[in-house]
């Protein structure tokens, strides 16, 4: 108990370690006293645990009484060894990404340091222009004249007649977008000077009675359509 009250909580430790060594011995006839019974006392755990320190380790058997015994654990530790680059400098620089005037001209362009190019990245957007919104209807009206059939005709004038932009294609004569308000007109020159003959002679049978044009007489080779056209009478000077 004394010793104990010396020694604190590791006293029982210490004395069971001390008994195991056969270090002490107990006299019962004296009160269970402790008496020393070897002069030269050589510590393997301290001289193992110091090892330890300096990174030797004991054998496996002997390290897991250690570890029992709570005096060593494992554990992990990450080293790093930093060294100088082949980039080192004393103060940093940033790499320059082309060559200005100003390294033309004071030379520093012969010395700098560039950044190396990416030639497989991708650029910026170049932002190019959209499409205005009556550009794209023009664009969906094209393509629907297109797949019902119409061909594009080859020319270069801004200026067309009402027979090009109307009756050809089949819009009756009395039709609100042909008056003035809806239709653009110019005075000179007030009227167009030759429209084909035969393709003239076709639209007006279409207008007039329907199947002229797909099927009839004018036209034998065509499949009728069965069209009755608007029965009225079609004007060539409302055309032209």
């Amino acid at each position: 108990d004394e010793i104990e009250k010396l020694a604190g909580a590791m006293a029982k430790v210490g004395l069971s370690q001390c008994m195991q060594s056969k270090w002490l011995r107990i006299d019962k006839d004296q009160g269970g006293k402790y008496f020393r019974t070897d002069t030269a006392v050589s510590d393997a755990v301290q001289q193992q645990l110091s090892a330890v320190v300096k990174g030797d380790f004991p054998p496996k058997p002997e390290l897991e009484k250690l570890k029992r015994r709570k005096l060593v654990q494992a554990a992990n530790y990450k080293t790093y060894s930093v060294a100088k680059g082949p980039d080192y400098a004393p103060q940093r620089a940033k790499a320059a990404t082309d060559i200005t005037q100003e390294m033309m001209l004071d030379g520093s362009w012969k010395s700098a340091r560039f950044k190396p190019y990416n030639f497989a990245a991708l650029g910026q957007d170049a932002g190019a222009g959209r499409l205005h919104p009556l550009l794209k209807v023009r664009a969906q009206f094209r393509e629907i004249f297109l797949e019902m059939g119409f061909e594009e005709m080859p020319t270069n004038r801004f200026v067309e007649t009402s027979f090009w932009n109307f009756d050809a294609l089949f819009q009756p004569q009395a039709h609100p977008a042909r008056d003035m308000q809806d239709t653009f007109f110019i005075k000179d020159p007030a009227n167009c000077l030759t429209i084909p003959s035969g393709y003239l002679d076709k639209v007006k049978a279409t207008h007039e009675v329907g199947d002229c044009q797909t099927g009839g007489p004018q036209d034998p080779a065509a499949t009728p359509i069965k069209s009755l056209g608007y029965r009225n009478t079609w004007s060539e000077a409302e055309a032209k």
